[in-house]
């Protein structure tokens, strides 16, 4: 429901439908592929395996309320009990360096800058609304880079719309401010 919510607020390529095959290339989930889930992605998914008085008690309680065992809470149904999934292999958890960022670097196209603080993004193309570019701080030195093909932003939902409002972009009134 969120990701056609935004497809239906006018932002193209964000419907569940748009997003579910990017969604089954990344993920190799521990009980195979179905129409939402699938294997061979380098994301894994599993399920936690812990034990212990405290779970008994929790299902054992979960059950007495009616509330039904889920599977699956990221399948077809999100309601119900469930273990949490996760994402661990070989005892490691797969984040988005080790699944994605690191492959990728050895294919060479790829610069990273540690250490370094981004501080606006860098627009032009036509009408000035392309982004094109960073300009980021490291070691008291101010930094411009511009991308040959895009540029990705990904600062989380507080620092990827605090840097866009740095750069000019966001409601008039608190850029005005």
């Amino acid at each position: 429901l969120d990701y056609d919510t935004w497809g239906q607020f006018g932002n193209r390529g964000w419907s569940f439908d748009d997003v579910l095959p990017v969604f089954k290339r990344m993920e190799h989930y521990e009980h195979g592929a179905d129409d939402l889930r699938s294997e061979g992605g380098p994301l894994r998914v599993s399920e936690a395996t812990d034990e212990g008085p405290l779970y008994d008690a929790i299902r054992s309680a979960t059950k007495e309320l009616g509330i039904p065992h889920n599977p699956d809470y990221n399948g077809a149904r999100q309601e119900g009990v469930s273990y949490s999934q996760r994402t661990i292999h070989q005892r490691r958890r797969m984040s988005a360096a080790r699944g994605f960022l690191h492959p990728a670097l050895k294919r060479g196209n790829i610069d990273v800058r540690t250490s370094a603080l981004c501080s606006r993004v860098l627009f032009g193309g036509e009408n000035d609304k392309r982004a094109v570019g960073v300009e980021y701080l490291r070691g008291g030195r101010t930094t411009e880079v511009r991308a040959r093909r895009e540029v990705i932003l990904c600062g989380g939902a507080v620092n990827s719309p605090q840097l866009l409002q740095l750069s000019g972009v966001g409601p008039a009134k608190l850029l005005n401010e």
